[in-house]
């Protein structure tokens, strides 16, 4: 199967969703993850056409009006079992309102074979320094809570996917390690080189938005796939980055192939 996951850049800097859709919608049909968590997926994205799109084939999982981190799942494949949202807890303050940092969460059953698997999107909090890495400690924490609830009472193959706005040793992917949980960038030597976030894209005069790949390597990665470790074999992991999506988004998509164990 595979799992993929795409911070899609809300339209909050003069970046409409309309000139970036596009990009979007062919990296999903391209690359048809069963699965796949969007984060910064803002009340204008569920008006858009990409939208109307990908719910020809797939079902989104969005809780609330304010679900920033919709889970999407193959309605061909799968059927929605429980879903649930969590606000995180115990953020620091900010001068504005932010409605992205979630987890949308989802448990399907795999329609040919009864197997269940759980889903998460989430979006951390994002600033640096030594109090917001603990913000994401207890970003992780709330994960796990969510993420091990799952696993207990449906016995699914449990995933995270989204913008950690952490690296692969950062605390709080350390402390979901001595959970068992990992990202999929140790869990496959197949893995992408680059790092996942490569900017804002400008506007050019040609009227579109052009993007620039990434200067750092995987180790500064942002965006994660998660699983336990003793659930899955990662086979290969890697990024999407072409001129399209470098010009849709500041996140290239990140995406897992996996083979259940």
């Amino acid at each position: 199967m595979r799992i993929m996951s795409l911070n899609v850049w809300s339209d909050y800097a003069d970046n409409p969703v309309e000139p970036r859709e596009d990009g979007i919608l062919n990296v999903i049909k391209e690359y048809s993850p069963d699965m796949f968590g969007f984060q910064e997926f803002s009340p204008n994205f569920y008006k858009s056409n990409l939208f109307m799109e990908i719910t020809k084939d797939y079902q989104c999982v969005a809780v609330t009006e304010n679900t920033w981190t919709p889970v999407f799942f193959k309605k061909s494949l799968y059927t929605l079992q429980e879903c649930g949202w969590v606000w995180f807890d115990e953020l620091p303050p900010l001068p504005y309102i932010d409605d992205s940092k979630t987890i949308t969460w989802a448990v399907v059953t795999e329609n040919e074979t009864g197997k269940k698997f759980g889903m998460c999107s989430t979006h951390f909090w994002f600033k640096t320094g030594e109090e917001h890495d603990q913000a994401r400690v207890r970003n992780a924490e709330q994960l796990y809570d969510k993420m091990s609830y799952i696993r207990e009472k449906y016995n699914a193959v449990v995933f995270a996917v989204g913008d950690f706005n952490c690296s692969v040793n950062s605390d709080a992917l350390n402390f979901l390690e001595q959970k068992g949980i990992y990202t999929s960038f140790k869990l496959t030597d197949d893995h992408s080189m680059s790092a996942s976030y490569h900017g804002y894209p400008v506007l050019g005069d040609d009227g579109n938005f052009h993007g620039k790949p990434a200067q750092k390597d995987y180790t500064s990665s942002i965006d994660h796939i998660l699983t336990y470790k003793d659930s899955v074999c990662v086979t290969k992991q890697n990024l999407v980055i072409n001129e399209e999506i470098l010009g849709s988004t500041d996140h290239s998509p990140i995406y897992a192939d996996i083979e259940i164990l």
